[in-house]
């Protein structure tokens, strides 16, 4: 189990995932001979060129560029320091996985564009608004100093505001394509309570501790650090020494802060002491666990515990049907996507590189 978590990191996934499915590439129109970009020159994505067409859509065109830097702003902030760590198979499945999911995204939200243009369909400002607010509310729900974190955010992802305003604008469009299609939509109790059973997880809370850790290279090495805090050292000012520059630069938190992680996230070896709740608050103690043979070592405290909450589906009957009513559209999504493929004619003349293990890749969620 991996301790080198960091603060934020279901906020960052929350944020990746929602980008990764949403965001667009600018696609390129039929222009003169002497201002279009080459035509492939076979059929390994990777020996292409910058300038050659990837796949066209009735004329339009989108070059290995463009897909290119649309997977770019889709990776992590510690995307290369991460597969820098991957053994290489593992390492080029990975770069591949964000070259196929820009590729389909792109495939997809041009689909949209050229449907709606040929039913002109628009969005007003106050539609792309509406959109902003949608996905800030989606991402803020139960979450505080929202507008802060939601701009560092932005900064790691090395995405401007304009940026992601121009992706919401292209949202927009789609909810617009889609709205007819939304509005068929229907819930029963039954498919209600199944939602919410199904996802029991998302709406209830297991008990989970705040934790400040230092991972360490040896039991010896360990006791020296807790000696150290124990005779007055800083925790925090301790942590920095063994956490890597990238991560000091990439977490807001304190050195060794990695927050509220609930008690399936934590080695069950750990339990008994991390929720040993007889222990003070913020008593640094020595710990380790068992990895495929081999003993890893940390200074541990306990900021904080949080208890567990269970929620009854009446209690939070609205969220549900929120959540619900958003797989719905996603599945509706899904399947006017599959009728515009079927209505459009794709060229994929350089095709998105192939990954045996990887899942169909999904349509843009709305």
């Amino acid at each position: 189990m991996n301790f080198a978590l960091k603060r934020n990191i279901s906020f960052l996934l929350s944020i990746f995932l929602v980008f990764s499915l949403m965001s667009l590439v600018s696609c390129r129109s039929n222009g003169s001979s002497q201002d279009r970009p080459d035509e492939g020159s076979g059929n390994d994505f990777h020996a292409a060129r910058s300038n050659d067409v990837v796949f066209s859509i009735n004329g339009n065109e989108v070059t290995k560029a463009e897909i290119e830097e649309q997977a770019q702003r889709m990776k992590p902030p510690d995307f290369e320091r991460e597969v820098a760590q991957m053994p290489p198979q593992e390492a080029e499945n990975f770069r591949n996985h964000f070259i196929i999911q820009a590729y389909k995204t792109a495939q997809a939200n041009l689909l949209f564009q050229i449907y709606a243009e040929e039913n002109g369909i628009t969005v007003t400002e106050e539609d792309v608004q509406y959109t902003v607010e949608k996905f800030k509310n989606m991402i803020q729900r139960g979450r505080d100093n929202f507008d802060e974190e939601f701009e560092d955010v932005l900064k790691q992802f090395n995405l401007t505001y304009d940026d992601f305003l121009s992706d919401m604008r292209k949202q927009a469009l789609q909810d617009k394509v889609m709205e007819p299609e939304f509005n068929k939509i229907e819930v029963t109790e039954d498919e209600l309570l199944e939602f919410y059973e199904r996802n029991y997880e998302r709406y209830n809370k297991e008990e989970s501790a705040h934790l400040h850790i230092i991972s360490v290279e040896s039991k010896a090495e360990a006791e020296q650090v807790l000696d150290e805090i124990v005779h007055g050292g800083d925790f925090h000012e301790v942590a920095r020494r063994f956490t890597p520059p990238d991560d000091l630069d990439a977490v807001p938190a304190a050195p060794g802060d990695i927050g509220p992680i609930p008690r399936a996230g934590i080695p069950p070896s750990l339990h008994e002491e991390v929720f040993n709740r007889e222990r003070p608050l913020l008593t640094p103690f020595v710990a380790s666990i068992d990895n495929n043979g081999q003993e890893i070592y940390f200074v541990m405290r306990v900021k904080d515990f949080f208890d567990e909450e269970n929620f009854a589906l009446e209690e939070v009957m609205d969220i549900v049907m929120d959540d619900l009513m958003e797989e719905k559209r996603f599945h509706k999504t899904e399947e006017f996507l599959q009728q515009l493929e079927e209505m459009y004619t794709i060229n994929e003349i350089v095709p998105p590189p192939a990954r045996p293990d990887m899942q169909q890749m999904m349509p843009p969620m709305p």
